[in-house]
């Protein structure tokens, strides 16, 4: 070996190690560059505008009035909805629409403070479990491109307003724990409450707090149980209360039988682990899986999640504590939106890159905790109490992983600009995406680009035959083109869908009068009123369209 490469490795691990020294005594520099690093990761998302269902929380007029606050968290119709939809997060956007009304910037900023508070909350919680490396699963949080959603798209507020209270209340329930004070238990209380009110899929945090007793090697006794008990009240009232409100908003979607939401929940619970592991490919709107269970391939997902059981249970004592604290921790945060229970986004997709915020924190510590142990036997230099800095391994790990990870987040970060870059992304990651398509189409019609506006809509009924919708707007984009022709076959066929669709009953009728006008004017009696009696078939109460007709019967000289 040349005596200069031996020197320059030497020299180099000196570089890491007291790189690696400076950050782990130096609690402030360790801050500042988790900071840094998430905001400029997500500085893209800085210049975006609203997307999809940012204005339904925005721009909702019950912030602008005299007294949109009280209504928002009052319990009676109509406003008991807000409590479905988050009181918590409404008042937030409330305070931002007297601060700064509605520019989109002021709103991503929130986003992305309280996505970097949550990574720092990350930091001291699993240094309070005694975790070491606690500050790389921290960043590995706040960097994750998996993230980006749950970030940078405004109406997932709640997903991070939601975490911050969440992983305070762990804190605080740990101190109660350690300390026995009961102010601490009152918080904890609080603000277990608050996440409720932010997003009530956090109703799993008791069971959290039991498997964290566990990991600590702490017994679960009746007095524990006790305490817990207001929590475990809390989140029965609001899960009751959500599904409610849940279930009523559910098309022939959500509604699968059994076997089917075996087959999700088994493809489901690999998904979000491979998305952790390569992030590539993310996607707004995912495919939705068909879920045959007459499939031997889809059962094979099933079989892997026994499989798994099986083997990590054979080894459990060398695994230890820590990897089933972390496994546990991901599938019971995960547990409720793995299709045990359905939700309203299963009308477009079973599955989707927010849903995995919090659970994401059991697999990386699960990672950070067997790099760990990994590399214990590499270390150099000796952190705070004694624990193990990161040496040359553990810095090369993080010079490598974490730029990775940051150009990842600030390259999908970026997608959230407009919502035209949404849509165009989720098509070219999931063509048959029937949301995409037809929510692009809506864009474009606004745009005045009705010839694209109409093969998106097209698209979108193609991909999802039975979405009026699609039909509807097409019709409407032909009518701007002056093809009242067209327009008519795809009304019909939203009608035939729907039965009850208004808006394309209502179309069509316009469209069957102007015509009867316009042949009327021509001297085409007959096709007047052929037009007019189709118009009045649809709606037989338009006494605009009758009044057109008697008149048309007056010259004919009908009875």
């Amino acid at each position: 070996m040349d005596p200069r490469q031996g020197v320059a490795s030497i020299s180099g691990s000196s570089i890491f190690c007291a790189i690696a020294g400076l950050f782990a005594r130096h609690w402030g520099l360790s801050a500042l560059l988790l900071i840094l690093l998430t905001l400029t990761a997500y500085s893209p998302a800085m210049r975006g505008e609203f997307i999809w269902d940012d204005e339904l929380y925005a721009a909702t007029p019950i912030l602008d009035q005299p007294d949109g606050l009280r209504r928002i968290w009052t319990l009676q119709p109509p406003y008991e909805h807000y409590y479905y939809e988050f009181p918590v997060v409404y008042t937030s956007f409330w305070l931002e629409r007297h601060l700064w009304g509605l520019a989109p910037a002021g709103y991503h900023l929130v986003n992305i403070v309280l996505h970097i508070l949550n990574a720092l909350l990350v930091w001291f919680l699993l240094r309070q479990l005694g975790l070491r490396f606690a500050w790389l699963a921290a960043a590995l949080f706040a960097l994750h491109p998996v993230h980006v959603e749950s970030v940078a798209w405004i109406s997932e507020r709640k997903n991070v307003l939601s975490g911050v209270f969440y992983l305070l209340t762990l804190i605080c329930y740990l101190r109660f724990e350690d300390s026995g004070r009961r102010r601490w238990y009152l918080g904890a209380l609080g603000l277990f409450l608050l996440s409720l009110l932010s997003k009530p899929v956090t109703f799993t945090l008791p069971i959290i707090l039991l498997l964290l007793r566990w990991r600590r090697g702490l017994n679960i006794r009746p007095r524990e149980l006790v305490n817990l008990l207001p929590f475990f009240l809390f989140s029965i009232v609001l899960v009751l209360y959500t599904m409610f409100f849940e279930v009523r908003t559910l098309g022939a979607e959500g509604h699968l039988h059994l076997l089917q939401r075996i087959l999700l929940a088994g493809r489901a619970v690999w998904f979000y682990p491979l998305k952790l592991a390569w992030p590539v490919n993310l996607a707004f709107s995912y495919e939705r899986w068909t879920l045959d269970v007459h499939s031997t391939g889809e059962w094979l997902w099933v079989l892997g999640v026994f499989g798994a059981g099986a083997y990590f249970w054979s080894v459990r004592r060398r695994l230890g504590r820590n990897f089933f604290a972390g496994l546990w921790f991901y599938l019971i945060t995960i547990g409720p939106l793995l299709g045990f229970v359905s939700n309203y986004t299963f009308q477009y997709s079973y599955v989707a890159d927010h849903y995995q915020y919090l659970s994401s924190l059991g697999l990386l510590a699960i990672a950070v905790g067997g790099f760990t142990r990994l590399i214990e036997g590499n270390s150099r230099i000796s952190g705070p109490a004694g624990e193990p800095s990161p040496g040359r391994t553990a810095m090369l790990l993080g010079l490598v992983v974490l730029p990775l990870l940051w150009v990842g987040t600030w390259r999908q970060s970026g997608i959230y600009k407009n919502s035209e870059l949404v849509w165009t992304d989720t098509i070219k990651k999931n063509p048959a995406s029937w949301l995409a398509h037809n929510n692009l189409g809506m864009l474009l019609m606004d745009k005045g680009r009705l010839a694209e506006a109409v093969a998106q809509f097209k698209e979108a009924a193609r991909d999802k035959p039975d979405l009026a919708e699609a039909y509807g707007n097409c019709g409407l984009a032909l009518v701007k083109q002056h093809k009242p022709g067209e327009a008519i076959i795809f009304y019909q066929e939203a009608l035939r869908i729907r039965p009850g669709y208004s808006k394309a009953a209502a179309a069509l009728v316009g469209i069957y009068n102007n015509m009867g006008i316009e042949s009327a004017n021509a001297g085409r009696l007959d096709e007047s009123v052929r037009n007019f009696s189709m118009a009045l078939k649809i709606s037989p109460t338009d006494m605009n369209v009758r009044k057109n007709l008697d008149i048309v019967l007056g010259i004919k000289g009908a009875p």
